[in-house]
């Protein structure tokens, strides 16, 4: 969490090693909090100051590269450097705009910056104190090298790093506060708001749930004193050896203003984490102050989702399926290493409702009232929220009776649950037995685990599995009332008034008028009859042929072969890696799950891969094919047809006609061919190839790439480091935000990099290069200034009126060959190969 945390105890002393070759540079007259300091350092030099009162922060000056990783530390009295006690290390821009800083992450308290430049410039170091220090300190620069990919953690893995292993790496010891006399943790709360009160006792509630401890207030020395008088948020202990002897937690009054003070608010979260580090817990990295995703993590997999000891959050790891959403309870890491130093509580030892009609209070009733019973408590905030449950006992429920939305389930303990709309945001802590689940009007995807499970789907098309144990399936209906069809295998589809389910892995099915096991249950399975059919196959590789009729055919289980002829037909390959071909008119095709085979025929078909690494080929006629989950391969052939990857990493082919692709998420490849094709990129770093004609592309998030092909075609990058090639035709290339290299080709272009700092190639013929305020630092690397027909458009541009006005206020550079254009904000433009005496009125469009 930015800037969440500070000290939690002192640091051995650590060491240090200058750079024989650098200078050391020493504070004469005062470094001024300025970006118009007179100190300017270069990487591997030394800066030696000091802070000369509480306010106080020093600013020296240094130029960077972009790429390259630097690492900065602030060293004082931990490794003999100063007498700084606590130093505060800041990183700010070429303008003064704030980077990031650290308090603690060197050695002790001392600070330890890890930057990677994005662009080549100037930049400004602060050297700062926490908390009011006053002393000397020694500032230190050296390049580094980037840490290599780090492997995911285990559970255990994750919870030892907390415990353990973000002490050891700052050579500290784990620590706990004793509980062998007894459980009760003192705390006073006097010092805090009544906001402040109210969110610290949440957050108590929410850690007695899980660990053994008994938190009681008092007013007097306590073993957890909160506070709110300083800026920021940070807990520091006191310890002897392993032990916790007293801890003090600060969340500032300003914190609560810009975070918001109630359950479901990035406070309420912080609060939590500050407990955490009040209790034993680190880091569930090695950072400290700030961190950046991709740089400082310890695991890959370190994100919210897994601990609230994490600083980044659900959409930070670029390797968590989940979605943005605030953390209201402990997290699956969180459960572990709490217990492994408290203990677990016995708070949820009976039979206990987690959701809707929740029969816990206090917290929990608050919160799940907000969430499933409309109850619109003004202690609980409109945020997406994201928990975990511990339960130690009893048989328990897991209600969504309210919910409206299609939610995937799993039962499992470790495992994670889409919930109203949200992704991954409710997880079964390890260890956890949930017995009961009930759920909504949705479409919902039921996984249960190994006990004997009591499973209600409620209203919608569910997909129930039950897994090991001896489970029941509830359906509120008379049993005489629905139709029952056998899929083979364990596997039982189930009409009713409330929709049409699927069972597997279920035992007993209970109806309103008894309960019976699978076997009575499929006594009444109906023949399937002729006609304009309706056919349902069993659970062995059949092949089933619809003849002519508008016809519906489920293959359900074994590997089947479904022909449609003539018709408009729909078609189900369900279990089984199955083909099913369409035949004339307008067919509906469903993959089913694992590996299908669908082919549309002629007619406007809509083609379902669902599940599985599916192949689907449209035919003639204007198409819909969706791939869904899994790898998919998707060829729309002749029509004017839409193509849709859906999730994971996909294959779409346009063929014939004007066709529009959409990847979906993950990285995804995407061929127009013939026709003035529409590629979207959407998630992931996307591959997209124009083809013949006129084509557009949209890159997305992600680095993407995009090939024009032949044809005019427009490329529009969004977010990520795109690299597009117009190739033939004049082509319209826009870079979007981030650093992009765009290469024009033959014809005449138009390259418009966009924010970020760009490189544009126009390539052969007369080329124009667009630029607007705030364009970053961008490159032209063949721009010809003889060309009369080549122009730079400065209209965008604010700062520059005329040719004059750029001639002689903006030029920064003409050495080396090469053009310099100051446009203002810190932005530029470089021409590469170009001599300024070449430079005239009829280059530029102002």
């Amino acid at each position: 969490m930015c800037f969440m945390c500070a000290a939690t105890s002192t640091f051995d002393p650590g060491r240090h090693s200058d750079d024989p070759e650098s200078a050391t540079i020493f504070e004469g007259t005062d470094a001024p909090f300025s970006t118009s300091t007179p100190y300017t350092i270069s990487v591997g030099d030394t800066f030696r100051g000091t802070i000369g009162s509480g306010d106080e922060m020093d600013i020296v000056r240094i130029n960077l590269v972009a790429g390259q990783t630097y690492t900065f530390e602030l060293l004082g009295s931990p490794s003999g450097g100063g007498t700084l006690s606590d130093p505060l290390l800041n990183l700010y821009n070429s303008s003064g705009g704030f980077i990031t800083s650290n308090d603690d992450g060197g050695n002790g308290l001392e600070s330890l910056i890890t930057f990677t430049a994005t662009s080549t410039g100037t930049y400004f170091l602060g050297a700062d104190a926490f908390s009011a220090n006053t002393g000397t300190y020694t500032l230190t620069t050296t390049t580094s090298t980037p840490p290599p990919p780090v492997a995911a953690g285990t559970l255990d893995e994750l919870a030892n790093y907390l415990t353990d292993g973000y002490w050891d790496n700052t050579n500290r010891a784990g620590r706990a506060f004793s509980t062998s006399s007894d459980n009760i943790i003192s705390v006073n709360l006097t010092g805090l708001t009544a906001q402040g009160q109210a969110l610290a006792r949440w957050a108590l509630e929410v850690w007695e749930t899980v660990v053994n401890l008994n938190f009681v207030e008092t007013v007097g020395s306590a073993d957890i004193t909160f506070d709110d008088n300083d800026s920021g948020a940070y807990a520091v202990s006191s310890v002897a050896g392993s032990t916790i002897l007293s801890s003090d937690i600060n969340v500032s009054t300003a914190w609560l203003s810009g975070s918001g003070t109630q359950i479901g608010t990035y406070s309420l979260q912080t609060y939590i984490h500050e407990i955490g580090h009040a209790l034993g817990l680190g880091h569930q990295g090695g950072y400290n102050g700030s961190a950046t995703y991709g740089t400082d993590e310890t695991f890959s997999n370190d994100s919210w989702q897994i601990s609230v000891m994490s600083y980044f959050d659900q959409t930070d790891n670029t390797t968590t399926s989940a979605s943005f959403a605030y953390i209201v309870s402990l997290m699956m890491a969180d459960v572990i290493a709490g217990q492994n130093l408290y203990g677990a509580s016995t708070v949820t030892n009976g039979n206990t409702t987690w959701g809707a009609n929740t029969n816990l209070g206090g917290y929990w009733a608050t919160l799940f009232g907000e969430l499933y019973n409309g109850v619109n408590s003004p202690s609980v905030a409109a945020n997406s929220m994201s928990y975990t449950i511990f339960d130690n006992g009893g048989t328990d429920t897991f209600d969504l009776s309210t919910s409206t939305s299609d939610n995937r389930i799993d039962m499992r303990g470790g495992q994670f649950s889409n919930v109203n709309g949200l992704t991954g945001n409710v997880g079964i802590a390890r260890g956890t037995v949930i017995e009961n689940f009930i759920g909504g009007v949705g479409n919902d995807t039921v996984t249960g685990n190994d006990a004997n499970n009591t499973i209600t789907g409620g209203q919608g098309d569910d997909s129930i599995d039950g897994g090991a144990g001896t489970d029941t399936a509830v359906i509120a209906v008379n049993r005489s009332s629905v139709t029952v069809t056998d899929l083979g295998s364990g596997s039982v589809r189930i009409v009713s008034a409330f929709g049409t389910d699927v069972y597997d892995n279920v035992e007993n099915f209970r109806f309103n008028d008894g309960t019976v096991t699978l076997a009575v249950l499929l006594g009444n399975t109906p023949t399937p009859t002729t006609g304009n059919d309706t056919i349902d196959g069993t659970s062995a590789a059949e092949t089933i042929d619809g003849l002519a009729g508008n016809d519906s055919i489920r293959g359900l289980g074994g590997r089947d072969s479904l022909l449609g002829n003539a018709g408009s037909d729909t078609l189900l390959g369900g279990v089984g890696d199955d083909t099913l071909v369409g035949g004339g008119d307008a067919d509906r095709l469903y993959g089913g799950s694992n590996n299908d085979r669908l082919l549309g025929g002629n007619g406007a078909d809509t083609l379902f891969g669902d599940f599985g690494e599916d192949t689907l080929f449209g035919g003639a006629g204007n198409d819909l094919l969706r791939g869904n989950g899994g790898n998919d391969t998707l060829n729309g052939e002749a029509g004017n047809d839409i193509l849709i990857g859906g999730n994971l990493f996909d294959r779409l082919d346009g063929g014939e006609g004007n066709d529009r692709l959409d990847g979906g998420t993950f990285a995804d490849t995407l061929f127009g061919r013939d026709g003035d094709d529409t590629l979207l990129g959407g998630g992931g770093q996307d591959r997209m190839f124009g083809g013949n004609d006129n084509d557009s592309g949209e890159g997305g998030n992600g680095h993407d790439r995009f090939w024009g092909g032949f044809g005019n075609d427009t490329f529009i990058g969004a977010a990520g480091d795109d690299r597009a090639w117009g190739e033939s035709g004049n082509d319209l290339l826009r870079g979007g935000g981030d650093n992009d290299t765009l290469y024009g080709g033959g014809g005449f272009d138009t390259l418009d990099g966009g924010v970020g700092n760009d490189e544009l190639t126009g390539g052969g013929n007369a080329d124009v290069f667009v630029f607007a305020d705030g364009h970053g630092d961008d490159t032209i690397t063949d721009f010809l200034a003889t060309n009369g027909a080549e122009d730079i458009n400065l209209s965008g541009v604010s700062a520059i009126t005329d040719i004059t006005d750029l001639l002689t206020n903006h030029i920064l550079s003409s050495a080396g060959g090469n053009v310099v254009i100051d446009t203002g904000g810190g932005n530029t433009i470089t021409l590469l190969g170009v001599n300024l005496a070449d430079l005239d009125g009829s280059d530029f469009i102002f």
